[in-house]
């Protein structure tokens, strides 16, 4: 909800996560060794080492993050939808 209040107050129509830091390493979503996680590893999601790809899987660090953070940073490209002018009914 904090996002879509956060783009509604600035008129964004659009959101996408973008990937602009080269340096972050992909790494497994799940960190079992469990044999049934392991053979299907690769079918699984995967994230990144470092914020804010990286989920810490802690309730609080990860609550404190996701209440905290600022959403206008360079992972997330906001788009506003180009206005388009009201167009009145004539009645006939």
């Amino acid at each position: 909800m904090r996002l879509l209040n956060h783009m509604r107050r600035h008129g964004y129509s659009q959101v996408t996560p973008r990937m602009r830091d080269q340096s972050v390493q992909k790494e497994p979503m799940l960190n079992l060794t469990s044999g049934y996680v392991m053979r299907s590893a690769y079918k699984l999601p995967k994230q990144g080492h470092k914020a804010p790809w990286k989920l810490n899987q802690n309730y609080l660090l990860d609550i404190l993050n996701l209440r905290l953070r600022s959403l206008e940073d360079d992972s997330l490209e906001f788009i506003r939808a180009p206005k388009v002018a009201k167009v009145s009914q004539a009645v006939v």
